[in-house]
């Protein structure tokens, strides 16, 4: 882990920060003001598929191994 000290940095923060040079400009990623699409098909489809994956995965170690995950809902 990290550990900040007197103004200085450690460890892996430290390869995270970097000052601007002189004249540079920060520009982020995605800027506060845009709108991104939070619902898309790629998304949709991408859930889907890990999904399948996920559930066939543990399927089959519940068949090979005898143990499974298990989760549980209870109402009252």
């Amino acid at each position: 882990m990290s550990e900040h000290h007197g103004g200085q940095i450690k460890g892996f923060l430290k390869m995270l920060i970097k000052e601007l040079k002189p004249g540079e400009e920060y520009k982020p990623l995605m800027p506060a003001n845009s709108n991104p699409q939070e619902i898309t098909p790629y998304s949709v489809i991408m859930g889907l598929l890990m999904a399948v994956l996920f559930s066939a995965a543990a399927a089959y170690l519940g068949l090979k191994i005898g143990q499974v995950f298990e989760a549980a809902i209870q109402l009252q």
